[in-house]
C-alpha cells in the first residue's frame, strides 16, 4: 500500500514478469491475518514477502478453525524482510503452520530498501537461512548480496571489513538511487565515494549479510549497546500489548549520566488496575531480554507513529512522549 516492498516486489515484478498477484489490504490483513493464508491456498500462491512482525502475529492471533480445509504446501519462498529478522519468529512460525503443508524451506529472507530499488541480499530459495549465535542471541542472515551489489561494514576508525565485527552497512549497487529528491544535505551524508551509508547495522559473516539493527536507534546504558528491536520484540509478546505496535528508545538520565531504557506501547487497556499490571508484565518482559525498562508509556491503538515504510519512528515517538510530559508537568 505505502511500503516499497509492496510496490516493487510484489506489484512491480509481477507485472514485468506476466506473474499473477493477489493484492490485501494490510489495514484488512491486520484485522483478519487468516486472509493472507486463504489467499495462498485458493490461488496456489507461491511467493510472499512479510515483515518479521507479522511472522509472529500470524502465528499468535490464527486459529485453526479460521484456516480449516486450507493447505499451503504451494508456498514457495515466504520472504522475510524490511525488518531484523529473528529466529525464534521462524520457529514459531514453523511450528504453528508446518501441519497445514509449511514446508520449512519455504521461510526465507531477504534485505531491501528503496534506495536500493528494492533488494540487496536474498537467501537461497530452498534452503534454510544461515544463523550465527553471538553473546547468547542468535542472529539469522538475510542470504548474499544479490549480482550487481556489493556490500561492506564500515567499523571502527572508518575501517572496512570482510568479516567479523558488527558496524554500519555500506552498499553499492547498479541499481542504486542517485539521491534523495530536493534534499541535497541527506544525499551528501548517505552517498560518499559511490557507497551508500544506509545507517543500518550488521555484519559480515560466510559472505552473508546479517542486520542487527539502526545505528541512530541504538541505545547505549552504561556502555552497553541495547537494540531497540529486542526490547520491541519481547514487549510485543506481552498479552495487553498489540503486536507489532511498539516503540523503545533511550532517554537522557542526568543523574546516572547515562541512558535508560523506555518503551511506548499501545493497548486497549483501560482500567488502571489492568493498566498498571500490564506496566509490571512489560518490564518483567525486559527483564527476560536482559534489558531493564525504566519508564513505560502505554498509549492507545494508532498512537505510535510509523515512517513511510511502516517502521516505528522511533526518535519522533520519544520526541512526542517527552513534549506530552513536558505539557503534564507544567500541568
Amino acid at each position: 500500500r505505502y511500503h516499497d516492498m509492496g510496490l516493487i516486489a510484489a506489484f512491480h515484478l509481477p507485472l514485468a514478469m506476466g506473474i499473477p498477484s493477489v493484492q490485501i489490504d494490510p489495514f484488512e490483513w491486520v484485522i483478519a491475518p487468516s486472509l493472507l493464508f486463504e489467499a495462498v491456498s485458493r490461488e496456489k500462491g507461491t511467493l510472499s514477502w512479510m515483515p518479521n512482525f507479522a511472522f509472529n502475529l500470524c502465528a499468535d492471533k490464527i486459529h485453526d478453525d479460521e484456516i480449516t480445509g486450507i493447505t499451503l504446501k504451494s508456498w514457495r519462498m515466504v520472504i522475510n524482510c524490511s525488518e531484523t529478522v529473528r529466529d525464534e519468529s521462524h520457529r514459531l512460525f514453523l511450528k504453528r503452520f508446518s501441519k497445514f503443508g509449511l514446508k520449512k524451506e519455504a521461510v526465507s529472507t531477504a534485505y531491501a530498501m528503496a534506495e536500493t530499488t528494492f533488494a540487496v541480499s536474498q537467501s537461497l530459495p530452498g534452503e534454510k537461512p544461515l544463523t550465527c549465535q553471538v553473546g547468547g542471541r542468535m542472529f539469522v542472515s538475510s542470504g548474499s548480496p544479490i549480482n550487481g551489489c556489493r556490500v561492506k561494514i564500515l567499523g571502527a576508525q572508518g575501517k572496512t571489513k570482510s568479516q567479523g565485527p558488527v558496524g554500519e552497512i555500506l552498499i553499492k549497487s547498479s541499481s542504486l538511487f542517485k539521491g534523495y529528491r530536493n534534499n541535497s544535505g541527506a544525499t551528501r551524508s548517505a552517498m560518499q565515494g559511490g557507497w551508500y551509508h544506509t545507517g543500518d547495522l550488521g555484519f559480515l559473516y560466510q559472505g552473508e549479510i546479517f542486520v542487527t539493527g539502526r545505528k541512530k536507534d541504538l541505545i547505549i546504558v552504561g556502555g552497553n549497546n541495547i537494540f531497540p528491536e529486542d526490547v520491541e520484540s519481547a514487549v510485543s509478546r506481552v498479552p495487553g500489548v498489540i503486536p507489532g505496535r511498539v516503540v523503545a528508545f533511550g532517554m537522557e538520565d542526568p543523574e546516572l549520566g547515562t541512558e535508560q531504557v523506555c518503551v511506548a506501547a499501545e493497548t486497549r487497556a483501560a482500567e488502571a488496575a489492568e493498566r498498571q499490571k500490564l506496566e509490571s508484565e512489560i518490564i518483567r518482559a525486559g527483564m527476560g531480554a536482559d534489558v531493564s525498562i525504566r519508564k513505560v508509556f502505554l498509549v492507545p491503538p494508532r498512537w505510535i507513529i510509523k515512517s513511510s515504510s511502516g517502521k516505528p519512528s522511533r526518535q519522533a515517538n520519544k520526541d512526542r512522549i517527552v513534549k506530552q510530559e513536558a505539557i503534564h508537568d507544567i500541568g
